[in-house]
């Protein structure tokens, strides 16, 4: 869409210097202009309308949304779209990001709410380029006959990329951990995002941080600060717990046909409301054009009753057990990446 568009507006100011060739640069310059401000309006009107479509298809309520490159945090975008013979639905769109990376066009990311999630916000909480998050009022029915009230704290999360500084990620999982202490130890805690991070097959030990259904693959410095994050905050993948077609769990599509489909966008919730999750899947057949899918995750009011684990038979002690066992991993793979470097 954009290439096309800028294409003919080029065609149209070269053809505008042809029909005067005493016309002055300037007055060119403010055609260009003039219609560079139309390209990045008709752009944006296209991605919101494609989010709107994809969103209502899929009946999502909420959703995080990853290098935006869009960064005004006072943002506020109402997404609606004429359908027939039923009422518009509005999805709202908030923007969070950075006065330095909105100068370099990087990162962005947002929060965007269906018209009943939007009823149901309590907070925004913009932080930067890469993080955001949402409280939203809820309950959840605890009982056969009762209900309880439950907010619901989701992150929108964009990790720095695996062969980014260490200084850079160490910034940004510091961040991510110091938004997670916002939440109230009541919230159903839900991280989103494109974490960059290949996790591959769980151990024993971790098992308890996710599924047996990850994609097989060699695991990455940023799937060992996932797993810290999920052990240090008592977090669940939920994209790993279902078994499924291979193209369902993969997530991204790296731009080299000779490289593998992998999984690096990933789903958080915690860990005492994991069974809440009924599916959580990949979808690559949306109106979106991008290399990574669209995850989804659905969620019970009534959570699933799972069989007894031992970190609900004893929380304190076998967290700490775990997050010992995810930091002597990481020690491990660290020194073994130093051993092999020349």
């Amino acid at each position: 869409m954009n290439r096309e568009l800028d294409a003919d507006i080029k065609t149209r100011i070269l053809a505008r210097i042809e029909q005067d060739p005493n016309i002055s640069l300037q007055s060119v310059s403010e055609e260009l202009e003039r219609n560079s401000e139309h390209v990045e309006r008709s752009s944006l009107t296209t991605t919101t309308t494609v989010i709107h479509l994809t969103l209502e298809s899929r009946a999502i309520d909420v959703c995080c949304v990853s290098e935006t490159r869009i960064q005004d945090p006072s943002s506020v975008i109402h997404l609606t779209s004429s359908c027939q013979n039923k009422e518009p639905t509005r999805f709202t769109l908030r923007v969070s990001g950075s006065p330095d990376s909105a100068s370099r066009g990087l990162a962005g990311v947002r929060i965007v709410l269906s018209p009943r999630a939007e009823l149901a916000l309590l907070e925004w909480i913009p932080v930067d380029s890469r993080l955001c998050a949402v409280r939203l009022n809820g309950t959840v029915r605890i009982r056969k006959d009762r209900d309880t009230l439950r907010c619901l704290f989701v992150v929108s999360a964009y990790s720095p990329t695996d062969c980014s500084a260490d200084d850079v990620k160490d910034e940004f999982y510091r961040k991510l951990s110091d938004l997670l202490l916002k939440a109230r130890r009541s919230d159903v805690v839900i991280v989103a995002g494109d974490f960059n991070a290949q996790v591959g097959k769980l151990s024993d030990r971790e098992r308890h941080l996710g599924g047996f259904y990850s994609v097989v693959a060699q695991r990455t410095d940023n799937g060992d600060r996932l797993l810290q994050l999920c052990s240090d905050n008592c977090l669940f993948l939920a994209n790993t717990s279902f078994k499924d077609k291979e193209e369902h769990l993969l997530t991204w599509r790296p731009p080299n046909s000779s490289q593998r489909w992998t999984q690096i966008d990933h789903i958080a919730i915690s860990h005492r409301w994991r069974g809440s999750i009924e599916d959580c899947r990949s979808f690559w057949s949306t109106c979106l054009d991008s290399d990574h899918a669209l995850v989804r995750a659905h969620a019970s009011r009534k959570p699933l009753r799972l069989g007894s684990h031992v970190c609900d038979a004893h929380p304190k002690a076998a967290w700490n057990d775990i997050r010992k066992a995810v930091e002597t991993a990481m020690i491990s793979a660290r020194a073994d990446t130093a051993s092999s470097d020349p």
